[in-house]
């Protein structure tokens, strides 16, 4: 999964601009160019994040540093460049209408609106929701079951901590978009064998094939499908979905540590930290309300009688 992720980092980002230069004239100025250009909006894409900024730029000292060691090179250009700051910013979110619009997009132009919507009302990550499989949905119970998770690599691992295993109760709407959506896989997989296809697949979320999804044709239809949003909707990555689902969870007044519980957070003050804006926000809507209520006993202890 790492070696995966380190040539997906190189192979997208590093080498289309900077592998036809030979070592020894690579400098400074241009690394920090790069790292410049990947935190700014590339046309569909969004920027990358400060904390995958900062992995890129970690990875590129490692590689240097052993080309110093190798005496390839004499130095290493990135000890002049600072590597990028991680930015405390809140996390990306979007708003309610936003939401709606983008399951309306999702629901006429893409065959995985049932994973988008799950992803939303349960806030489960992208590994995994792409390891589900059909028997960690209890459609009875009306809860989904996470006990593992998918990497880019297609490395399918345990949750790291106890409260990673985790049984999310779904409302009513997710369950019925969920049993029509095993109800098309069920048909798609009896279509298949009459023409001589094996589609039947354990997986919630299959691809055409029956096997699992990878998460670069995930991300791929998900910015599509923004793409058809109207009204139009912000440019997200797929796991501020997760964000989206914790910020409207708790401005609905789901307690924290139930959100907390239902992300798989071992620690709820995780939560408590990334989400701090909004949990100020309901704060201060609370407010005027317990004004209100406290002006309500002042008036009424000075009633007469």
């Amino acid at each position: 999964s790492t070696l995966d992720s380190y040539t997906r980092l190189l192979e997208s980002y590093v080498l289309p601009e900077l592998g036809r230069r030979r070592l020894d004239k690579l400098r400074p100025v241009h690394v920090s160019a790069l790292l410049s250009q990947l935190a700014r909006p590339r046309g569909d894409l969004p920027p990358l994040s400060q904390r995958t900024l900062r992995y890129l730029w970690a990875l590129l000292h490692q590689l240097l540093r052993h080309a110093v060691r190798l005496e390839v090179i004499r130095s290493n250009p990135l000890d002049a460049v600072p590597p990028p700051r991680p930015a405390p910013r809140r996390p990306v979110a979007w708003d309610p209408d936003e939401v709606v619009s983008f399951l309306d997009a999702a629901r006429a132009h893409s065959r995985l609106h049932p994973l988008y919507l799950t992803a939303l009302l349960t806030g489960a990550r992208q590994g995994e929701l792409l390891a589900l499989r059909r028997d960690d949905l209890d459609l009875a119970a009306g809860t989904l079951h996470i006990h593992r998770s998918r990497s880019p690599a297609g490395a399918e691992t345990a949750p790291k901590t106890a409260a990673g295993h985790r049984a999310i109760p779904l409302p009513p709407d997710a369950l019925e978009a969920l049993r029509g959506h095993l109800a098309a896989l069920d048909e798609r997989a009896e279509l298949g064998r009459r023409h001589g296809r094996e589609l039947a697949s354990e997986y919630l979320f299959p691809n055409y094939r029956g096997g699992p999804l990878t998460a670069r044709n995930v991300v791929r239809d998900f910015v599509a499908v923004i793409g058809h949003c109207d009204p139009a909707v912000r440019l997200i990555g797929f796991h501020s979905l997760r964000h989206t689902y914790a910020t409207l969870a708790l401005r609905a007044g789901l307690a924290p540590h139930v959100v907390a519980q239902r992300l798989g957070h071992a620690d709820p003050s995780v939560l408590m930290r990334i989400y701090a804006h909004v949990l100020r926000d309901q704060v201060a809507a609370a407010a005027l309300p317990m004004a209100d209520l406290l002006s309500t006993c002042r008036q009424t202890q000075k009633a007469p009688g």
